[in-house]
């Protein structure tokens, strides 16, 4: 496993929320986001499954489904209703 620290960048900018808004990202919803990344890395293609996610986090799902339509509203991922969430 790598050291190395995840750049992240939003694929397109939304209002609501982000850093282009002065939304800080709190620690919860970077957790997120390094775990859809390793996720990416480890081979997962495609989108990653919330169930997978939420495994990986060791969190319910319901709590996965919230973070990620948080996360795709604010333009940090792109969540695809029954198939998963990508970067």
């Amino acid at each position: 496993m790598s050291d190395h620290k995840l750049e992240l960048h939003r694929p397109h900018e939304q209002s609501g929320g982000g850093p282009a808004c002065g939304h800080l990202m709190s620690e919860s919803e970077e957790m997120y986001l390094n775990t859809i990344a390793r996720l990416g890395e480890a081979g997962v293609v495609g989108p990653i499954p919330l169930a997978q996610l939420a495994d990986a986090l060791q969190v319910q799902p319901v709590s996965v489904n919230q973070m990620v339509r948080k996360l795709a509203t604010a333009g940090w991922v792109t969540y695809l209703p029954y198939k998963g969430v990508e970067l």
